[in-house]
Order: C-alpha cells, then sequence, then structure tokens
C-alpha cells in the first residue's frame, strides 16, 4: 500500500506514481456494480478522479504499458539477471520520513536543492513523508541514510521501494529489540554500499538492510552474526504475498 498527494483540484500526478514506479501509466480499479475494470483517465501526466465519486474507497492497481509484464519472463529469470548486475540502483527519489509537522515543503526544497535540481516533490505533511525526486540520478545515493536534521527536525532518508530493489535486501531476523537503525547501518557497511535500513515499530522481530549490489546480500544468506551483543540471523527474504495469503515474517 501507498498513499499519493492529491492536489487541491482533486487530480493527482502521474509524476508522483513514477517516483517509485518507473513504467507506470495510470491506476485501475474494480467497477463494484459488475466487477469490471475502470481505468483512471489520464491526460498531460495527470491523473483525473473518477467522475461518478470521486476517488472514494476504492483498490486502485497500477497500469503499465503492455507486454512490460512479459518482458522479464521472455528473457532469463529476473533474479539471475538481478544477481548479475555488478552497479548501484537508478533512482532519482528519496523517501523522506520525520516525526513534526512543524516542516514546510518549502524547508525541504530548500534544503534538498542544495544537492542537486529537484524535478518533483510529493509532500504530505500531515502523514509526515516526502518523495523527492532529482534530475541527477547520482544525487539521491549520496542522501541514502545520511543524518539530516532540518530546523531541530531528523529526518530519515531511504530508497525508495521498487521490484528491482527486493533482490537486493537481506532479511534480519532477532530477538530483543535493542539496536538501532544507525548499528545495523555501521555493521553491515563492512560488506558494501548500503541504501536503506528497516526496522520494525512496533518490533516484531525482523527487518532488512538494503545494499547497492544483489552480489553483497547474497553472500549473507543463512549466516548468524553478533550486532551490539545480539544474535542476528541473515536471510533471503521471502517473496511478497497477496494481503490474503500474507502472515507476520
Amino acid at each position: 500500500e501507498m498513499e499519493l498527494q492529491v492536489e487541491e483540484d482533486g487530480t493527482i500526478l502521474l509524476e508522483n506514481l513514477k517516483n517509485v514506479f518507473h513504467t507506470a501509466t495510470t491506476l485501475k480499479y474494480r467497477n463494484p456494480e459488475n466487477n469490471a475494470w475502470r481505468v483512471i483517465k489520464c491526460v498531460d501526466d495527470i491523473l483525473h478522479p473518477p467522475e461518478d465519486d470521486g476517488w472514494h474507497d476504492h483498490t486502485y492497481l497500477l497500469v503499465v504499458p503492455k507486454g512490460q509484464e512479459r518482458k522479464r519472463k521472455m528473457s532469463e529469470p529476473e533474479e539471475e539477471r538481478q544477481q548479475q548486475r555488478n552497479y548501484g540502483p537508478v533512482n532519482k527519489a528519496i523517501y523522506v520520513l520525520f516525526d513534526s509537522e512543524d516542516l514546510t515543503e518549502g524547508d525541504l526544497r530548500d534544503y534538498f536543492g542544495e544537492f542537486g535540481t529537484i524535478t518533483n516533490i510529493n509532500c504530505i505533511i500531515s502523514k509526515k513523508f516526502a518523495f523527492i525526486t532529482f534530475e541527477d540520478e547520482s544525487v539521491p545515493f549520496k542522501l541514502y541514510g545520511k543524518p539530516v536534521s532540518i530546523n531541530g527536525v531528523e529526518l530519515d532518508i531511504k530508497e525508495p521501494e521498487s521490484d528491482e530493489k527486493e533482490y537486493r535486501k537481506l532479511a534480519l531476523i532477532y530477538k530483543e529489540d535493542k539496536i538501532t537503525t544507525r548499528q545495523f547501518r555501521d555493521f553491515f557497511e563492512q560488506y558494501g554500499e548500503v541504501t536503506d535500513v528497516y526496522v520494525t515499530k512496533p518490533f516484531r522481530k525482523y527487518g532488512f538492510v538494503t545494499f547497492t549490489k544483489p552480489s553483497i546480500a547474497k553472500t549473507l544468506y543463512d549466516q548468524n552474526v553478533k550486532i551490539e551483543g545480539i544474535k542476528v540471523f541473515l536471510t533471503k527474504p521471502r517473496p511478497k504475498m497477496d494481503k490474503a495469503t500474507k502472515r507476520e515474517y
């Protein structure tokens, strides 16, 4: 699930979707009356709400160009292709979390604009998050995990989720809630460059660390390590499941 900023006129910018799903063209949902698919009208990269009831409480799915899903199946297996990559993530966006409503979009633009040209900001202050897209794809990597504070508000800068990112993740299983995000990052940076660390809140005995290369994560599968005196089991993340079959990790 994800939340998107709705403009004052009720529309959604396609660019906000593309911050995470680069091939997105629009959204679709099921007509509750006959279960048929309805595609959201997209004009000039602007998504318009359904005319009858607005965005309402529908479940929306992503629409990508026809045949896009088949391309990977027709070539070599996706996991094998990702394991062969020898370069880092190609992502022009950062995902910013903060625990305050005192920040403004202007504050974020002024600060992060110092690192490069910003092409788009999808910011919902009340939800305490923002997606910021840069013109230069080399900028986000320099910011992932960087300790940043704006007007006394600490920011958590992460790599946005994507299908490609899944192949670079390492799952962390541990029983004691005594390791911070920064301690995880410091430990795993001895193996390679880290773009993202996720720790569950409230604590659920697992987390994830994401590297720039899938090969680094793969070499650490099925190992036991100690971090700050706590035993941590490293393993391959389970595939994502549909909501109907989803269980706690």
